[in-house]
């Protein structure tokens, strides 16, 4: 399989959003109900349109077949998702090897991600460590459990480190208020 990463081009918005439900549907949907999984797509296409990312996609013999996006001034992972026929063949972990070589390229010191039950596995398996526990609230009472996770991409200094749990701390702040202000 000869595998392309590139970067998306802004019509491909629609074929991106169409995989990243297509994605959630199957994966989450014999451990979350129909009304909280419908909610969580909508509430990730809301995201995804809004975001100021970076977007890498994966296409084999010109296909899709996966994605990356990534909020650069914060060196964070804001989603991945691979098309399901694709799934386990490696194309993941490109992309967030990808991400971490730019990233590293930008000096920057760590990489995070707010990581589903389902990825985090695969996160844990990439060198990321979890940081923090968290639910994701897609609608009054709907609540998804995510993890903050963080790769370091070179060493820390202590004065660093709580600098940064300090930014984790405002970006779960940042996080609950977008939700709250999307159900609203």
């Amino acid at each position: 399989m000869k595998l392309l990463l590139r970067l998306a081009e802004p019509e491909e918005l629609p074929d991106i959003l169409q995989l990243q439900a297509l994605s959630l549907r199957i994966l989450l949907a014999s451990t979350t109900d129909p009304e909280t999984l419908e909610s969580l797509i909508r509430h990730q296409q809301l995201e995804r349109e809004k975001l100021d990312e970076l977007i890498l996609v994966a296409t084999c013999n010109h296909d899709f077949v996966g994605f990356v996006a990534l909020q650069m001034l914060q060196a964070q992972i804001s989603g991945l998702f691979i098309h399901p026929d694709f799934v386990r063949q490696g194309i993941g972990s490109e992309l967030v090897l990808a991400v971490e070589a730019l990233m590293h390229r930008k000096n920057r010191r760590s990489l995070t991600v707010m990581a589903s039950e389902y990825a985090k596995p695969f996160y844990k398996h990439m060198g990321f460590k979890t940081i923090r526990r968290h639910y994701l609230f897609v609608q009054r009472r709907q609540k998804v459990r995510v993890f903050w996770m963080r790769k370091s991409l070179r060493d820390v200094t202590p004065e660093e480190e709580q600098q940064q749990t300090t930014v984790f701390a405002v970006l779960t702040i940042l996080t609950i208020l977008s939700v709250l202000a999307a159900i609203a």
